[in-house]
């Protein structure tokens, strides 16, 4: 006879099983979390960079009014003004990029800006001094900008106490500390905040101001666009490309599209049924329908990739990736899917008109079935129904095996 102490303990076998089981199926049924890939744009050089000087007008060596323009110096410089207090030889740099098109609709993830110190001098030590870059408000350019105007005839609106010198905004700045009075060296500035509202939040790219708020007697100067290669201004941008996301063929998860370049349009799912003519046998089945875009904006013969990341694992079996185009199907060579089965990673050439048309969709080989018996039918195969039944026996005989095993040690 089976001892009140080995049926707890059966008990507690059975449980701790099934709960077991109860944890593989919940972990299959997770869908993994799609991944956000970044990419890194680095732009340069500088499509506009210039000085803003306000000098002592009295000045025999430094004869400037505030009307001058440093449009093609080399270097630009930024000085804080004699010790911040009569304004003499105040300088602040002005350096903006061109932003590529591949960044509209993206998320940023890191921007810096980066300038080769091309000299300095000083009367106070800079060493640790901070150099802040603004987010310019008003629009400028390099070959009219002076202390006074932002363009020929209209000034600037800021509301520096010594009038001019620049519009910016404080609310988004970065800093920079000068490490010494050496020369060669490069400053960086975390300017993340300041591309994300150029490229997220709408507001328009006029550049950064480089300015210091410091109270000692000092210049140093930056190498300009004129500047060779490796020296001139340098904006590293690391974002991620703008996905759009639709609910695939089942009408149950979302299918997000990222491109590499270009744009999108025409994004839809497709259901398998509404295409004409239908997918040949060999293509299999297609769990997730068709998907239909096009990619535009691109060069001839650029490659572009595009990654689509579906919310629910694609099913297990030998993946491929099938297109319609021109009323023909053909199995698409340059598509792979990751080990997750979440992303599909599509590789593409750009047309002579320099886009990139797509419809189709992941596809697996079709699941072969035994004939069914005269006035009987075939039933879709449920994995876990059938085996579910063995597992529960094999636990329960689990248990019984330990039980037996305990009443013979005792």
């Amino acid at each position: 006879m089976l001892k009140i102490a080995d049926l707890g303990m059966a008990r507690l076998i059975f449980r701790i099983y099934l709960l077991t089981l109860l944890a593989i199926l919940l972990a299959i049924s997770v869908a993994p979390v799609p991944r956000v890939r970044g990419a890194t744009a680095t732009i340069m050089p500088s499509n506009a960079d210039t000085f803003l000087s306000l000098t002592d007008p009295s000045s025999i060596v430094w004869p400037y009014t505030g009307d001058t323009n440093f449009g093609d110096s080399t270097p630009f410089l930024v000085d804080p003004g004699n010790g911040g207090s009569d304004y003499y030889n105040l300088r602040r740099g002005l350096v903006r990029f061109d932003l590529p098109s591949v960044l509209a609709g993206s998320t940023i993830n890191d921007a810096h800006l980066k300038l080769r110190n091309s000299g300095i001098g000083w009367t106070d030590d800079p060493t640790n001094e901070i150099l802040y870059a603004y987010r310019v408000t008003e629009d400028w350019a390099e070959m009219q900008a002076t202390w006074n105007s932002r363009l020929t005839g209209t000034a600037w609106t800021g509301t520096d106490p010594a009038g001019g010198g620049g519009t910016w905004t404080v609310t988004d700045a970065a800093s920079a500390t000068i490490p010494g009075t050496s020369t060669g060296y490069w400053m960086d500035w975390d300017v993340k905040d300041i591309v994300k509202a150029w490229v997220e939040n709408g507001q328009p790219n006029y550049g950064f101001i480089i300015a210091s708020p410091s109270l000692k007697d000092w210049t140093i100067g930056f190498s300009s666009r004129e500047a060779s290669a490796t020296y001139q201004p340098t904006l590293v941008v690391d974002y991620a490309r703008g996905s759009q996301c639709i609910a695939d063929a089942p009408g149950n998860a979302n299918a997000c599209f990222q491109a590499s370049a270009g744009a999108f349009s025409g994004l839809t799912a497709v259901a398998v049924s509404s295409v004409s003519p239908p997918p040949p046998a060999a293509a299999g089945t297609f769990p997730d329908g068709l998907f239909s875009f096009t990619v535009s904006g691109l060069s001839p013969g650029q490659t572009v990739t595009v990654t689509i990341t579906l919310s629910s694992p694609l099913p297990a079996g030998t993946f491929s990736y099938w297109k319609l185009q021109s009323g023909v199907w053909s199995q698409f060579s340059s598509a792979s899917l990751d080990s997750t089965r979440t992303i599909i990673t599509l590789t593409f050439t750009a047309s002579g008109s320099g886009t990139v048309t797509d419809p189709g969709g992941p596809a697996f080989p079709s699941v072969v079935t035994t004939s069914a018996p005269v006035g009987g039918f075939v039933e879709a195969v449920n994995k876990v129904a059938v085996f579910a039944p063995y597992l529960a026996l094999f636990g329960i005989v689990a248990a019984v095996a330990v039980v037996v095993w305990k009443k013979r040690e005792s």
